[in-house]
């Protein structure tokens, strides 16, 4: 297996990863995993498991990684090891690509709310240059400090 076919298969590993982790069709199944309260019921671990791209992605790059051929005749330790740290690898891949879209969804989240508030601001006739800053008190007169 060339190298370019086994870097597609392990971005097919974190890409599967993260569909299950942070897709929303599977965002019932993990609601109703996570419903069950009852403390000694592992369905609420399960729940948690579906949404955690680093431990979902251990497992899948572990288990992936058992069907390739290459370890086929090695020592048994040595082919233990190498899934191992292809787990690893896939937990860390689809953890990093996680983090990365949940910065751009809150960066865009940041700019939709200025944009609303630019609209806003030209509907009622105040056409401030930016929001004002967070943290500001507003009093109902609409001037700070009033």
């Amino acid at each position: 297996m060339s190298w370019w076919l086994l870097l597609l298969v392990y971005v097919g590993y974190v890409g599967f990863t993260l569909a299950v982790t942070t897709g929303t069709v599977f965002d019932g199944l993990r609601g109703w995993l996570l419903s069950f309260a009852h403390p000694l019921n592992p369905l609420p671990l399960a729940g948690k498991f579906l949404g955690c791209s680093m431990c979902f992605g251990f497992w899948v790059g572990v288990v992936g990684d058992a069907f390739h051929p290459f370890y086929r005749g090695s020592e048994w330790w040595i082919a233990l090891s190498v899934h191992v740290a292809s787990g690893g690898l896939v937990s860390l891949a689809s953890y990093v690509v996680d983090l990365a879209m949940k910065m751009v969804e809150a960066v865009v989240a940041d700019k939709e709310q200025q944009n609303e508030f630019i609209r806003k601001s030209f509907e009622s006739g105040v056409h401030d240059e930016a929001p004002p800053p967070e943290g500001t008190d507003m009093a109902a007169g609409g001037q700070p400090g009033e």
